[in-house]
């Protein structure tokens, strides 16, 4: 995706703002969105693993259902 954007710079030429069409704003933030689910999805999983292991190597008991229910 070939993005078209403007810089908006200071006195000193430090780029400050970028402009862009509305429509590739739209689809730009539309990936970025994508990505961030993505992103804590792949997270949750990475945590989850982790979580396992420590489990297998008797590092951490499991609960039981009865005190997963309690907790909500």
């Amino acid at each position: 995706m070939s993005i078209h954007v403007e810089y908006i710079s200071d006195r000193r030429t430090r780029r400050k703002m970028i402009m862009m069409p509305q429509r590739q704003w739209e689809k730009f933030y539309s990936e970025h969105q994508k990505l961030q689910r993505k992103l804590e999805i792949l997270s949750g999983i990475q945590k989850a693993m982790k979580e396992v292991k420590r489990v297998s190597e008797g590092k951490k008991k499991l609960k039981t259902l009865r005190e997963v229910l309690n907790e909500l």
